[in-house]
């Protein structure tokens, strides 16, 4: 790349300048910089926030910054960690108000100044021939298998990863359907223990983010522990042995089986696809295919098509479908709230390149604003009793997005009264997962297109038939109804202490977990993703994942430093835990608003999202407490 002075004049120019003022102060140690006064800006209704400066100050960093990234040998990333004291100040400046100290513990992270940001660590360090003696099984090699292995690398604890699928990245090597891409800013959607990582664009494509999933399992050697072609079916706890012993099955339908002390999940929410039972599914001539599974030698160029199903994976294929189908009907059970994202596809351009990859620090509050702008989210799905006391729906803040939202719909389908009517949800936004619009509204607009919601009654050999008895030719069904969420680790069967199965413990009002990570009558046992813990808002996917391995990795050290051959959670820490979430979730709007979508389970609970934010539930979970935990340890075996 030549680097012009064009080309740092459009970087600054461009550069997210908050971001670039703690760069700077953090490079140069110019005070003028830290007198600056960050002037939060309202986007979407205030869902985001995002920190910035005054017109004369965004000028003199501009300038400054130029001045700067003029010389260079003031150029090239820097490996500098400040000291706690000086990261919380830079982090204050940045945000322009005091952190709280759970904010701070919270954020750091974030920032990512340390080379792995939050990283298990021995306080005495084992003798070989204890970790030798210790193994432990990982379910799923998709995003959280893979932070979890390199967590446990370090560590030196073995372990083996079992893989149902043929390759690493897990969704994003099994999500391969048209138009498929990430629906998150890449600043958010990465590791931060891997620095300065800088896509193509700004919300990648599937197959970005899974050579970039695989680059990263390579570097660290995540490869070399994982059996690929191995669906687990069943993983029975041994109480004479205190081990997990579990049994998959390949392709060919050989039986493996394997044995473990500790046994996680990172099998995720989104593994097991949803199948819609419509009589007649079987008498289908033409081609069905669910978006989990898409057949890449489908041909639908010049084809009548059906889409059930409105949600991410609907909304992102129709456009491509639609632009050869000769007609295309989707099928909208529940109407989604769809948000316009006009970045979507756009490229991410040398100047922005260039900025990211050299100039020191700025990647860093690059990515910490990037999070810092999605934490208003998590007060936008709180339930304001004098708002609706006073004759709102739900808050100001969720009544203003959803009027905006609601323009958005109108404005896209040129106010068609009768559209209208059936493309703006009658629930709340943000109780059911808000959609990027990637030209589904452009789509239905199109003359081969067509919306239907009378709903599917039967499928015959040439088609559908609706509710409204209207036979509809097909010869395509695409299928993108979702996921089997509230079936955690289906269809493997798991038995715990006595015999103890999940569906007998969730069968009241669903899945349950302590902290969303272990179940009583599970020892040695972690699921990572589990019931509760999808986040409200702040912060992206991978931080979680960050998070639960963390949590799950400091378990491990403590039942083996502390010779511990079975641990388990206690009813009492499990139960207080639940109690907590019950309570917290009556201030917010999922079970009362997102009835119907995946964040309710079949028993009307919210079994899916947590009510906490972001720092709530990183002091709930990190660091680990054993205390909530029975230690049962082994004489004989030291461990």
């Amino acid at each position: 790349m030549l680097i012009t002075y064009e080309l740092m004049k459009a970087a600054v120019e461009k550069a997210d300048v908050n971001a670039l003022r703690l760069a700077l102060y953090q490079a140069t140690g110019d005070e003028e910089l830290a007198t600056m006064q960050v002037e939060w800006v309202a986007m979407r209704g205030g869902v985001f926030q995002w920190p910035s400066l005054s017109d004369e100050d965004r000028v003199s960093v501009q300038n400054k910054a130029l001045v700067f990234l003029a010389d260079p040998a003031n150029l090239g990333p820097r490996d500098d960690v400040p000291e706690e004291g000086e990261m919380r100040h830079l982090m204050e400046l940045f945000q322009g108000r005091a952190l709280t100290d759970q904010e701070f513990r919270a954020y750091r992270g974030e920032v990512a100044f340390e080379e792995f940001p939050r990283d298990p660590r021995w306080e005495t360090p084992p003798a070989p021939e204890t970790l030798d003696d210790f193994k432990v099984l990982i379910i799923g090699a998709g995003a959280s298998g893979i932070a979890m292995s390199i967590k446990l690398s370090r560590l030196g604890i073995r372990h083996t990863i079992l893989e149902r699928l043929d390759d690493l990245s897990g969704t994003w090597h099994r999500q391969r359907y048209p138009n498929v891409r990430v629906d998150t800013n890449f600043l958010v959607y990465q590791y931060k223990f891997e620095k300065r990582r800088v896509f193509d664009e700004y919300f990648p494509t599937q197959a970005t983010i899974k050579d970039y999933m695989c680059e990263v399992a390579g570097k660290f050697g995540v490869d070399k522990h994982v059996v690929f072609d191995q669906e687990v079916v069943d993983a029975t706890w041994d109480g004479a042995t205190s081990t997990w012993r579990v049994t998959a099955t390949d392709s060919e339908g050989s039986r493996t089986e394997h044995e473990a002390n500790v046994l996680v999940t990172a099998t995720g929410l989104f593994s097991t696809p949803k199948i819609p039972g419509f009589p007649g599914m079987d008498t289908f001539r033409g081609s069905v295919v669910h978006t989990a599974d898409w057949d890449e030698s489908l041909e639908w160029a010049g084809k009548r098509l059906a889409v059930i199903g409105n949600g991410s994976t609907g909304t992102q294929i129709l456009p491509k479908l639609a632009e050869t189908a000769e007609h295309v009907t989707a099928f909208q059970r529940t109407p989604s709230w769809i948000v316009e994202t006009p970045g979507l596809k756009r490229k991410v351009k040398d100047h922005a390149r260039w900025l990211l990859e050299t100039m020191p620090f700025y990647w860093n509050w690059a990515t910490y604003g990037q999070f810092i702008a999605t934490l208003a989210m998590q007060d936008s799905q709180v339930i304001d009793r004098e708002w609706q006391a006073g004759g709102g729906t739900i808050s100001e803040r969720n009544d203003e997005l959803r009027k905006i939202l609601s323009d958005y719909v109108a404005e896209k389908v040129g106010n068609d009264p009768d559209l209208v009517a059936k493309l703006v949800p009658a629930y709340a936004p943000l109780a059911r997962r808000i959609v990027v619009d990637s030209g589904w509204y452009d789509a239905l607009m199109q003359d081969n297109v067509d919306l239907n919601t009378d709903g599917i009654r039967e499928v015959v050999p040439d088609g559908v038939v609706t509710n409204a008895d209207e036979k509809i030719e097909l010869d395509v069904i695409v299928v993108a109804a979702g996921f089997e969420v509230s079936r955690y680790f289906y269809p493997a069967e798991f038995h715990g202490r006595d015999g103890v199965t999940f569906e007998q413990l969730w069968s009241q009002d669903g899945a349950r977990a302590h902290l969303g990570m272990s179940i009583p009558g599970f020892p040695n046992f972690y699921c990572v993703y589990g019931p509760n813990s999808q986040g409200r808002g702040g912060g992206g996917f991978l931080m979680y994942v960050d998070l639960w391995t963390q949590y799950v990795a400091e378990m491990i050290v403590a039942q083996v430093e502390g010779g511990y051959r079975e641990v388990e959670v206690k009813q009492s820490a499990f139960e207080g835990y639940n109690e907590e979430i019950d309570e917290a979730v009556r201030g917010l709007i999922y079970e009362t608003e997102g009835k119907g979508g995946y964040f309710v389970n079949e028993h009307g609970r919210s079994g899916v999202q947590m009510p906490w934010t972001v720092g709530e539930y990183h002091d709930r979970l990190l660091p680990a407490k054993p205390s909530d935990y029975h230690m049962k340890r082994d004489p004989q075996r030291g461990i």
